[in-house]
């Protein structure tokens, strides 16, 4: 699935299967795109620290969990205020 705006990468992001999103922030393909697309550079370094964190302590499925939700925030944060 790819994402064309910022809401629907939101929805994507809230259900995808936590092992796409493992591997999608192992890529560092969310703050890329966040840069490349949107040109929003603060939220893709955000992104890009968030997405560093991803297999913490070994646990890909809770770090891309809480990835997720810390991406979800951000993004809210920044565009819902």
């Amino acid at each position: 699935q790819v994402a064309r705006n910022l809401a629907e990468f939101r929805r994507a992001l809230l259900v995808a299967d936590p092992d796409v999103v493992s591997q999608h922030a192992e890529r560092g393909d969310f703050s890329k795109w966040l840069r490349g697309a949107f040109r929003d550079f603060a939220l893709a370094r955000t992104v890009r620290a968030l997405e560093k964190r991803i297999g913490e302590n070994g646990d890909l499925n809770n770090g891309a969990d809480r990835f997720r939700a810390e991406a979800v925030r951000a993004l809210e944060e920044r565009y819902l205020g």
